[in-house]
């Protein structure tokens, strides 16, 4: 099977779900400035997969960096 992996180790027609530590090395940013940018709006939240979980989406993330360069 020959899978096309995107960015972020994104299969076609898949999204990947980020954990912390992955978006703190993607955006360069701590998890303080993660979770105060969140309380402002100005990053995505992230969603909840169970109990304490939670992940961030690949595309929400990289749409807000895309952001930055707009």
């Amino acid at each position: 099977m020959n899978m096309q992996v995107g960015t972020y180790g994104e299969a076609n027609g898949s999204e990947r779900l980020l954990r912390l530590n992955d978006v703190k090395l993607v955006t360069g940013l701590g998890s303080s400035t993660i979770y105060r940018y969140i309380q402002a709006g100005t990053f995505p939240a992230p969603v909840k997969i169970g109990g304490f979980a939670s992940r961030w989406k690949s595309s929400e993330v990289q749409g807000w960096i895309a952001g930055l360069q707009a």
